[in-house]
């Protein structure tokens, strides 16, 4: 984990620190000091969204006073983290944007780069300046080369980019995030990889024993029942509890293992299906009508765990011969994804927390802020509904 981070910075400063001697230049707007202490400050950002405006205020104080004498000529910038749909608009400390500027610096930019296909293209062609409506100077916005996961615009006022200083503050943008988003890469790896140890451990031992006692207490409580019925109660308890304990411990494999391919709950959601398909005679249909997707990957992984364990309630108890499952986009940035099945339907009492893989999708839907409904439809089957929001 730790190498590839400490290669690329270690890189970044041996470019900085070794470098031939040169001929007597004029000094420069912004020094080469403060470049590299920008590049190192967005290569530390823990959580950019949080940290990014100290660093852009940071940055601001460090301007000329000729740059930031004007109201309103304040560096931005504009992140797409992921899948993504919309933008997250980054200011300095103490500056707000008002919604009407926030929406037509989204509009603008997400129009642009849309229509003329940069974002696919990868292009870094420098766009014309332009007055945005409720922005009171021409603003001018240049794509900053990240990756595959990641899309920056840098906005400054329409002047700035005239000037000499402008080149090496892009470049120094660049480095700092790709640095940074490097290392955050490097931390999901290195913990995914110990949740799968974790996972494989959990399932190499505990999960075994359980398997083993869940398997004897079903015997002995048959055994109870026909020759000792005064301890059947007991028995059945102790059966009940191991079960449970057992599901509980599959269920935290099944996390710990779970991962999404590219970050797509679309691609999680078509390896689930035919996963079950594999494992039943059950058919399965995959309607999804919600791409792009905007959910961050841990709310996504939230929805797909949610998602198998409907299904795995439609195979094994429903008696059901078919499944669909949908996702629409609602307003507000919702998602609404339902689960129905054509089986026997459920009990009332039961469409609470009262049963375990119910409760387990209650609280699943709880940790990301959604709301879970489960109920018979008329017609005969199940609906699982979760309503869930774009937290990007």
């Amino acid at each position: 984990m730790g190498g590839g981070m400490a290669i690329s910075l270690s890189g970044w400063i041996e470019r900085r620190v070794i470098q031939p001697e040169k001929t007597s230049q004029p000094e420069p707007l912004i020094s080469d000091q403060v470049l590299n202490g920008l590049t190192l400050r967005l290569a530390a950002c823990h959580h950019l969204a949080v940290d990014l405006p100290t660093v852009l205020t940071w940055l601001q104080r460090q301007l000329p006073a000729t740059y930031t004498a004007i109201e309103g000529s304040c560096l931005c910038l504009a992140l797409r983290m992921s899948q993504a749909h919309s933008l997250t608009l980054v200011t300095p400390s103490g500056i707000t944007l008002t919604v009407d500027q926030a929406t037509a610096m989204e509009a603008a930019l997400t129009t642009r780069y849309r229509r003329t296909d940069d974002l696919v293209n990868g292009s870094r062609e420098i766009p014309s300046q332009r007055q945005l409506p409720c922005w009171p100077h021409p603003l001018y916005a240049q794509q900053l080369t990240l990756d595959k996961k990641a899309e920056a615009w840098l906005l400054l006022p329409g002047g700035w980019p005239q000037n000499p200083f402008f080149e090496p503050l892009r470049r120094a943008f660049m480095e700092g995030l790709k640095i940074c988003l490097a290392h955050h890469q490097h931390l999901e790896q290195a913990v995914e990889e110990e949740r799968r140890d974790y996972a494989a451990g959990l399932h190499d031992t505990i999960a075994q024993e359980l398997g083993y006692l869940r398997l004897r207490t079903s015997r002995l409580e048959k055994a109870c029942r026909q020759l000792a019925p005064e301890l059947e109660t007991l028995a059945s308890d102790i059966h009940l509890q191991t079960q449970r304990t057992y599901r509980q411990t599959r269920e935290l494999i099944t996390t710990a293992r779970l991962t999404l391919e590219d970050d797509s709950l679309h691609l999680g959601l078509v390896r689930t299906v035919e996963e079950f398909e594999q494992l039943s005679g059950l058919v399965f249909e995959l309607d999804n009508r919600a791409q792009p997707e905007g959910l961050s990957r841990q709310t996504a992984i939230q929805v797909l765990l949610i998602v198998r364990e409907a299904l795995s309630n439609s195979v094994r108890h429903s008696h059901a011969s078919h499944v669909r499952i949908q996702l629409f986009p609602q307003v507000k940035g919702e998602l609404l994804v339902r689960v129905d099945d054509n089986g026997q339907g459920i009990i009332s009492e039961d469409a609470g927390s009262g049963s375990f893989g119910l409760g387990i999708m209650h609280e699943r839907a709880q940790k990301i802020g959604g709301h879970l409904h489960v109920g018979s439809l008329s017609s005969g089957g199940t609906r699982v509904e979760l309503i869930v929001t774009d937290d990007r």
